[in-house]
């Protein structure tokens, strides 16, 4: 799951519990604000999220990025 910490849309806290509801979910969350992470200049969450997208590798423990 991919979140912003300023996302203007969804506020974080509701992200967290998302992930806690989903069980199986890893949060990556970027110090962005937007509703968009993904290509939007954080270069750690676009590492996590290709990861996963071409190899299936979701990070061990949650990630916050800076």
């Amino acid at each position: 799951m991919l979140r912003n910490r300023r996302d203007h849309t969804t506020p974080w806290e509701t992200g967290l519990g998302m992930g806690k509801a989903l069980g199986r979910a890893v949060f990556a969350g970027a110090d962005n604000g937007g509703h968009y992470v993904y290509a939007s200049g954080n270069g750690c969450a676009d590492r996590a999220t290709d990861a996963f997208l071409a190899h299936g590798r979701l990070p061990a423990k949650d990630v916050y990025c800076r």
